[in-house]
Formats: C-alpha cells, sequence, structure tokens
C-alpha cells in the first residue's frame, strides 16, 4: 500500500489484458469512502513482456520493491526497486546480491525503521526435501543502522530570557540550502534528519528582531539522540548603536584596515536581516569649526557606507549622514574648562541606526532535499491505458 496526494494506493499484480505481457503491476487509487478506482499499469519502467510481481511500496522514501523475471538480473526472479508513484518513475535498479541469487527471489519487505528485510526465496541453504532449491523459505536480510538525530530547542529573547512566539525558524544544511522550517510557540520545537559528521544552522527571523541563528555539527554516537540547540534573539533598538573598534586617518575620511573586521560584523547583520534600512552616522569631537566638522562626518560615514556597498549591501539600504560636532555624549572639556581628552575620543565615534524596513523582503534560501518527490518525475510516454470500472 502507498501513499499520495490523491489518497492511499493500491499496488497488485494481474494478468490481465492491456498490460505489458505476462503478469503486470498494475494501481487503484482509494478514496476516502474506501472506493477503489480503476485499474491502471505502472508502466514499462517496471513491466516486461516478462512476469512481475510481488510489489511492496515504502512510503517513508517513495521506493516500490517489486521482482521480476523479464529485467536483467542474477537469475530467475530478482528483486528490484524504483522509486515514484503510480504512473510516474526512475528507471528500476537491481538491489543485487545478497538479497538476489540465482534462482527466485520474492516478496522483499522491510520493517518499519529499514533495518530488517525479508523475502522469499528458494536459494541453497533452504530448508530441502526433493533438491537443494526445490522449496521456498523466508530468510532475513541485516543492514547497517543509519544513526539520525533530532534537535530540539526553543526560540527566546536574548535580553529577557523569555520565549519568542511567532518567530520563523529555519532548518539550513552545511550548503545553506533550507531542508525545514517551523514557526516557534511555547512547545519545543524539533526537527529531524540530521546526520553524523555533517554542520547544520538554524535561523530564526521575526519582525522587530534582528535574525537569531546557530551553527552546529553532528557527532558520531552509537545511538539515536537529540541535540538540544536555542536560539536568542535581540530586539531591534530605536537609538543608535555604536560600531566599535572604527578607525580613521587622522583628519581624513579613509578606513584603516582594523575597521575592516567590526565592519564584516555589521555586513553579516544586514546580511541576515535583509529588511532593514539601516544609516550609518559619523560623529567628531569638538576640535576644529563647525562647518569641517560637519563635512569630515559626512565623508568618513559615506567611506563606511562605500565599504559595505562593494561588499554587495544595495544602495537602497544604506544612508550615510554626518553629525559633527551636534551629538556629543561626552563632556569635550573638564568643568574647569581644560580639554578632556577620554570625552572627545567618546564623541569621535561612528554608530548604525534601523530608520526602515522594506515591506515584504526576507531570507530566501535555496530548498535542499528534505525528501522525496513522485512528482518530480515526468510521466512516461504512450503507457497502456487505464481499463474502465465494470459495474
Amino acid at each position: 500500500m502507498g501513499t499520495s496526494k490523491q489518497g492511499d494506493v493500491l499496488y497488485w499484480v494481474s494478468n490481465r489484458t492491456n498490460g505489458e505481457g505476462g503478469l503486470d503491476i498494475w494501481f487503484s487509487l482509494i478514496d476516502k469512502t474506501g472506493k477503489y478506482g480503476n485499474a491502471q499499469n505502472c508502466g514499462r519502467k517496471i513491466n516486461t513482456a516478462g512476469n512481475e510481481g510481488t510489489p511492496f511500496y515504502d512510503p517513508k522514501t517513495g521506493t516500490l520493491y517489486f521482482s521480476s523475471e523479464g529485467q536483467i538480473g542474477l537469475g530467475g526472479y530478482d528483486i528490484f526497486k524504483t522509486r515514484g508513484s503510480q504512473k510516474k518513475w526512475e528507471a528500476a535498479a537491481n538491489i543485487g546480491y545478497p538479497e538476489n541469487s540465482s534462482v527466485d527471489d520474492m516478496y522483499f519487505t522491510l520493517d518499519d525503521n529499514g533495518y530488517t528485510g525479508y523475502l522469499v526465496s528458494n536459494r541453497v541453504g533452504s530448508i530441502s526435501v526433493k533438491s537443494k532449491t526445490c522449496c521456498d523459505d523466508i530468510w532475513r536480510v541485516e543492514y547497517p543502522k543509519k544513526v539520525l538525530y533530532a534537535v530540539r530547542g526553543n526560540v527566546y529573547d536574548q535580553d529577557t530570557r523569555e520565549l519568542v512566539t511567532g518567530a520563523k525558524v529555519l532548518f539550513l544544511d552545511d550548503q545553506q540550502k533550507q531542508i525545514g522550517q517551523a514557526v516557534s510557540s511555547k512547545d519545543t520545537l524539533y526537527f529531524w534528519g540530521t546526520r553524523p559528521q555533517k554542520v547544520y544552522s538554524l535561523k530564526a527571523t521575526k519582525e522587530g528582531y534582528f535574525t537569531g541563528s546557530a551553527t552546529f555539527s553532528v557527532t558520531q554516537k552509537d545511538n539515536d539522540d537529540t541535540l538540544r540547540v536555542d536560539l536568542f534573539m535581540k530586539k531591534i533598538p530605536h537609538e543608535p548603536v555604536r560600531i566599535r573598534n572604527i578607525f580613521y586617518d587622522f583628519d581624513k575620511a579613509s578606513l584603516r584596515s582594523e575597521s575592516h573586521a567590526p565592519l564584516d560584523t555589521l555586513y553579516g547583520v544586514l546580511q541576515d536581516n535583509p529588511a532593514i534600512i539601516i544609516e550609518i552616522g559619523a560623529n567628531t569631537d569638538s576640535k576644529g569649526n563647525d562647518d569641517y566638522n560637519l563635512k569630515l562626518s559626512q565623508a568618513r560615514a559615506q567611506s563606511v557606507v562605500d565599504y559595505l556597498l562593494q561588499k554587495g549591501i544595495p544602495q537602497d539600504r544604506l544612508q550615510a549622514k554626518g553629525y559633527g560636532e551636534t551629538n556629543p555624549i561626552a563632556p569635550n572639556t573638564l568643568p574647569n574648562g581644560k580639554d578632556n581628552p577620554e570625552g572627545r575620543q567618546l564623541n569621535r565615534r561612528t554608530e548604525f541606526r534601523i530608520i526602515g524596513e522594506i515591506p515584504g523582503k526576507e531570507l530566501i534560501y535555496e530548498q535542499g532535499n528534505p525528501g522525496f518527490d513522485p512528482d518530480s518525475i515526468e510521466e512516461e510516454d504512450d503507457q497502456p491505458q487505464e481499463e474502465e470500472e465494470k459495474e
């Protein structure tokens, strides 16, 4: 029994007319009321002029296992597999030894976890009555266990440590392709199917917050396990945020090389939050005249914007604003009128603040491979027509 978007699918065997010859594998859709649809042939990627039989469909992987004496094999009936559904199938492949032998191998099935297979065969080693290959026995095949891990966690406010609900959480592989998503709530989030020796990341987005992200690797363990990965999101502030360690050449607007690291961090923030529009504000101390300081600060703010533009941030997300000496955060002079070097150093600063948002803009990642989609396979042409139901 298989599944599809139209309902359950029953795969079965018949030598009725309009097939490919001999015994063929057919299918019928079953609607919600339990009524069976018309008989339809699975097509030439499965059926041959010889005999096919014993279909078993694994819905977890979208794989149909069947036996055929018309396909090229090791002898007698061999077990084959193909992925797909109904009339859309990949080319069938022989699953090889030890499942297949030189005699008949049929009725292959897997248990629910996929670690144990069963088949019927009259191969040498069966309990014999007349000859070594006279009789069918049930055989078992053990498969190596694939260790998969679940990832669980919650989304929290970075400052209050309270749960953040309604955040969109994306699950990304090491190629930054999306392989899952969920919406945060008070309940713990779960993502499944991580594999050992792989690196994954989670990213959470919500209006009013900077994107929260976490990167983690899966280490090899003997048994299935659950990893705890929590995400922390910081609210977007209304006040300016100082960018520390931004240095300019003396009396110039050009950035010094040691300024690149903190600006690269800001670039990462902009990459992770593609909707925000920021203003880069540059400030000076009170040395020099007002007009000169205003022009110098504007040029310095533009230098930061130019750096981010070169990194690939669009122009419409960046604005440069020079404030000169108009926004001090510390006194430039002491109460006795003497110079205050520490205060002037605090006033020479570069900041950014959020001034807008691009409506509808969000992080978009290429889809990875979360599972098998039978609809990705094209239906072969000139298949046998379905047989109408007879009252």
